[in-house]
């Protein structure tokens, strides 16, 4: 267990040491894995990772248990197949775009034009990211991120900062300039180290120019289908994944931690019910399997699951980062080097903290309906 948090995250050419090895985070371009792709990742996790592979909440793989000697070969794996930008551009390539985007269309054009600019942007924090969901209906308004690109009409687009209610109506053609304006500002605030660099903790003090647009498009969710495919827990194995790819020509990743899939094969892992209880609870990998966790996840959201008798909304994070989910649950299980804290909806302040998993799970089953 480690008592040092990690303020960054992994990406290609930088994989964060885990308990289980390095983790090796892949960033499939607008989200999507053709089959050699999909196959290529399968293969570097079973020949150098430990076979474990799973999904973010920014819609990437992360491949677990690397070993260092290993590292090379398999960015030579992935640069050969389409999955690696330059290196300084891949550290800022934190984009997630909507699922139902097609080739020609707003999201896959506001794409281009921001891969293209990230190398000139100001330095930003590791974690700082986008996401477009220029659609008919905002499918990933709450995705982690910190700067939204929605839809106004054919040309315009409004960029939202996250937390924000209100954005700035821009043409596509000034995108990338108005772009700019925002991440100067953000860039040159005083508190963006004390926040650890996310756009929602200071969006209250957005200057005006950068919010007096309403965004017009409303929210929408996909649901499970036997098309979109929902992972307990975010996680697959690499022979899951190899399947997969074996039965479809691309793979969508979701930031919902799910798939879009035309065929998919047969496996316990899969969700496919908006009904699936399993839908419940979300989860990080927690300890030990992460440094920075210090409590396990896994065992307590299978101890949870097992009571639940109706759908629920259960986060459990290993540590106060909430790398799984930065939303508000309606049960927040955060664990800490004492036990856990439990925060129901948007507390700010824990309403109980339990010193064990047992007196966590106790805690839990005489005071929340399950």
């Amino acid at each position: 267990m480690n008592d040092k948090i990690q303020g960054w995250c992994p990406d290609a050419y930088r994989p964060m040491r885990a308990g289980d090895g390095l983790i090796l985070r892949v960033k499939p371009m607008l989200n999507r894995l053709s089959k050699v792709q999909a196959h290529a990742i399968a293969e570097i996790s079973n020949q150098f990772g430990n076979g474990v592979i799973t999904i973010t909440n920014r819609a990437n793989l992360q491949v677990r248990g690397l070993k260092s000697n290993d590292h090379q070969a398999a960015l030579e794996r992935l640069d050969k197949c389409g999955l690696l930008s330059c290196e300084k551009r891949e550290q800022s390539r934190n984009i997630i775009v909507t699922p139902n985007w097609v080739n020609g269309d707003m999201n896959s054009q506001v794409h281009a034009l921001l891969l293209k600019a990230l190398p000139d942007f100001p330095k930003l924090p590791s974690k700082f990211g986008y996401a477009i969901d220029c659609g008919t209906n905002r499918l990933i308004a709450d995705a982690s991120s910190d700067i939204h690109f929605e839809s106004a009409d054919d040309q315009s687009v409004v960029i939202r900062a996250d937390g924000a209610a209100l954005g700035k109506r821009v043409h596509i053609n000034n995108l990338i300039t108005e772009l700019g304006e925002f991440l100067n500002w953000f860039s040159q605030n005083k508190n963006i180290n004390e926040t650890r660099g996310r756009m929602r903790n200071i969006s209250n003090e957005l200057p005006v120019r950068f919010a007096t647009d309403e965004v017009i498009r409303p929210r929408a969710k996909l649901p499970f289908s036997d098309k979109h495919i929902g992972l307990a827990y975010g996680e697959l194995n690499a022979d899951l994944l190899a399947n997969i790819a074996d039965k479809n020509n691309s793979i969508q990743i979701t930031p919902w931690r799910s798939l879009i899939i035309e065929n998919a094969p047969i496996s316990r892992h899969f969700m496919s019910n908006e009904n699936d209880l399993r839908r419940s609870i979300t989860i990080c990998t927690g300890y030990p399997r992460c440094l920075s966790g210090y409590q396990a996840t896994k065992s307590l959201a299978d101890k949870i699951g097992s009571m639940i008798k109706t759908p629920k909304d259960i986060h459990v994070s290993g540590c106060e980062k909430r790398c799984a989910s930065q939303a508000s649950h309606a049960l927040n299980i955060i664990g800490t080097s004492t036990g856990f804290d439990l925060y129901v909806g948007n507390e700010k302040t824990p309403s109980w903290h339990g010193n064990n998993e047992q007196d966590t799970m106790m805690y839990i089953k005489e005071n929340h309906a399950l």
